[in-house]
């Protein structure tokens, strides 16, 4: 019989072995629709929207709550292909993007 570290065995005697569970990669369920949910009340949550309900919630001097889910929101991991990229055009789209980042900000 299959055992966890302490001794205590997996599963009984008698009973069902359990299923192999969720296949190893997939992404949970949960925390996609508690995204979504979250998104969708961020819409809500201003008239002039998302962007601006998100503005006023990161200049708050105490802006914990929004710093936690910008972390939540940031992607794990990125992946650039700089194969035919020098580091010149990669600091220009970086500019570039902070830019209209920027523009996208004062009009809102």
């Amino acid at each position: 019989m299959n055992s966890k570290s302490n001794g205590t065995p997996l599963y009984r005697k008698g009973h069902k072995k359990p299923g192999p569970g969720r296949p190893k990669g997939s992404k949970d369920k949960t925390p996609n629709a508690l995204r979504q949910a979250v998104l969708d009340s961020l819409a809500q949550a201003d008239p002039k929207g998302a962007v601006a309900f998100l503005v006023k919630q990161a200049r708050k001097k105490n802006n914990a709550a929004f710093m936690s889910l910008l972390k939540q929101c940031l992607p794990k991991e990125v992946r650039v292909d700089a194969v035919h990229m020098t580091l010149e055009d990669l600091l220009s789209g970086v500019q570039e993007a902070e830019a209209a980042d920027e523009a996208e900000l004062r009009r809102n």
